[in-house]
């Protein structure tokens, strides 16, 4: 089945654009705003993908947060860039996180 909904880059948005979009979705606390159902695994997807440009104590919480998730492809998203900013606070989350998977 074809897809029939432009990306993002498909239709010529900017990363700078895409960065005040997610800046909406995400409160000053680093916590998702409610969003609608089926928009909302998109919403927090782009809330991980901001966490690169996010202040380290901020980018903690948001990740301490998707570590909880019950969604494996948040859990792993969001392990993976633990490891990328070598955040040893973030091992016993990650522990947790895991093993809830299991």
């Amino acid at each position: 089945m074809p897809h029939f909904w432009p990306t993002l880059p498909e239709v010529g948005f900017s990363m700078e654009c895409r960065k005040e979009v997610v800046s909406h979705l995400v409160t000053p606390h680093g916590t998702l705003l409610p969003m609608p159902a089926k928009h909302q695994f998109e919403a927090q997807i782009a809330q991980l993908d901001a966490v690169r440009d996010a202040p380290e104590g901020a980018r903690v919480d948001t990740l301490r947060k998707a570590l909880a998730h019950r969604n494996n492809f948040i859990v792993a998203k969001a392990a993976d860039f633990s490891r990328e900013f070598n955040l040893q606070e973030l091992v016993p989350d990650l522990l947790k996180g895991l093993r809830s998977l299991l």
